[in-house]
């Protein structure tokens, strides 16, 4: 391992993100637009999307509060010699993924999936430079 840069140190990498939460007086099944889906999507999910409609309650917007989606990595000895082997980002994230770390998209997906926000709210947040997920 090289002696270039202390990454036995790291105790932990977080990444995080304020997006917003569906208002769940007005919250009801959506469709986003197919361009939309496979921006995120190789194909769509089972169970649908959901979106606010707007109330008086969210004050007309659809949307009431935030959500905060996060991805954690936390280094094994085998992340702190990639990161200290001077590994470029693509060699370090198939490493993490390899150990289970879990991307700040795949948690937001997971949340619109669930109805909590919107597509539309993700890719705002999240553009598709984050990549096709299963």
């Amino acid at each position: 391992m090289s002696n270039d840069f202390r990454s036995d140190v790291l105790a932990g990498v977080l990444g995080q993100r304020l997006i917003r939460r569906n208002c769940p007086k007005c919250r009801a099944p959506h469709a986003p637009s197919p361009a939309l889906v496979a921006q995120y999507f190789s194909a769509p999910p089972a169970g649908g999307f959901s979106k606010g409609k707007g109330c008086d309650a969210c004050g007309g917007t659809g949307f009431a509060g935030q959500l905060d989606v996060f991805e954690l990595l936390t280094p094994d000895p085998a992340v702190v010699e990639t990161i200290g082997d001077g590994a470029p980002v693509d060699e370090l994230r198939r490493i993490a993924l390899s150990r289970g770390w879990k991307p700040l998209v795949e948690d937001a997906l997971a949340r619109a999936k669930r109805g909590e926000t919107t597509l539309g709210e993700i890719a705002r947040k999240l553009p598709p430079r984050y990549g096709v997920r299963s």
